[in-house]
């Protein structure tokens, strides 16, 4: 038999054996003292360990069982693994409204990021999130697929009202909405007269939120059917980088409006 087996069959015994593989990483034993530390029978233990020596993830040397390097790389793959699916599982209300190719970073770089979806009493968390993230600004680059009143308002107070600057990337419908809108055009015109706050035409669709604020928080939104649904913030380094590359390729495509 192939050592490393049919790839599902190795990763079964190892999900399956995965108490046995750590009692052994911390240091090779017999099986009296895997039985002893685990508080499982005798049999239990020979089975676990004929399965891991048929994989030979585990071998038999001077009076001890040890993991192999085979076995030490494959636990260690196991293991990132497990960490990658908990950060995925944890964002998973964020990715099912994510386009499949929109997010092309790492997703691990997401470890310590923070998630904000509509949750009962707050059905707006998100956008609470955003606006108040333009409330605190001194600056920000903004890939904005929707407008709302609240964040354009906070916009206002921020860069009108103080000394922050705001460079933005929307679509047509968002621009239409700031030059036709009532609600909006006063807010817009005074933004534009500040001469800190621009604003780039992208013609095509944009498909996610993507901020970057006082070059530090980096703020990902996704939209769905004009609505917006999640958002995640970090300060993730990586992130940061994606997103300023991001930004820069949309920019490039865009027009500057006056």
């Amino acid at each position: 038999m192939d050592p490393q087996g049919p790839v599902t069959e190795v990763i079964e015994t190892v999900n399956r054996r995965i108490d046995v593989l750590e009692e052994l990483l911390a240091e090779p034993t017999d099986k009296r003292t895997l039985e002893e530390h685990l508080d499982v029978s005798r049999s239990t233990i020979d089975r676990a360990i004929q399965e891991l020596q048929l994989f030979e993830l585990v071998a038999f040397a001077d009076g001890a069982y040890r993991v192999t390097t085979y076995g030490q790389l494959v636990v260690q793959e196991y293991r990132e693994f497990e960490r990658s699916h908990r950060i995925l599982a944890e964002f998973r209300p964020f990715l099912q409204h994510a386009p499949a190719s929109a997010f092309d970073f790492d997703f691990r770089h997401l470890a310590d990021a923070e998630l904000f979806v509509p949750e009962m009493g707050d059905p707006y968390a998100m956008i609470n999130r955003h606006v108040s993230a333009i409330d605190s600004m001194d600056a920000e680059r903004v890939l904005l697929p929707v407008t709302g009143l609240h964040a354009h308002e906070a916009a206002h107070e921020a860069i009108v009202h103080g000394d922050a600057r705001g460079d933005v990337i929307v679509g047509s419908e968002v621009v239409e909405t700031w030059q036709s809108n009532p609600q909006y055009v006063d807010l817009t015109e005074e933004l534009i007269a500040t001469g800190r706050f621009e604003i780039f035409l992208y013609d095509g669709e944009i498909p996610f939120l993507a901020g970057v604020f006082d070059e530090e928080m980096v703020q990902l939104g996704v939209v769905e059917d004009g609505e917006p649904r999640a958002l995640v913030e970090t300060e993730s380094a990586a992130i940061r980088a994606w997103a300023e590359r991001t930004l820069d390729e949309y920019q490039e495509r865009a027009t500057k409006l006056t």
